[in-house]
């Protein structure tokens, strides 16, 4: 489905069986942002480790897909 909900996206990965390791599965947390960006009046400011912390999950999540990928094509 089209959503920015990253907790329902990953629930959906998780109905399939793909194990979702807790680094990725933290992610959830980053929806927050994809609203706060949308409308900026209706969030409170981020505090540079929140910002610090919010990076290092989404490239948590950026790698995780990305050897899923290629794990997969490979098998193919």
């Amino acid at each position: 489905p089209k959503t920015h909900n990253l907790g329902a996206l990953l629930a959906l990965i998780g109905d399939q069986g793909i194990p979702v390791p807790d680094a990725v599965a933290q992610a959830q947390r980053l929806t927050e942002y994809a609203i706060v960006t949308r409308y900026p009046s209706r969030g409170e400011p981020v505090s540079d480790e929140d910002c610090d912390s919010a990076i290092g999950c989404a490239e948590a999540v950026l790698r995780w897909a990305t050897d899923f990928v290629e794990t997969t094509r490979q098998e193919r």
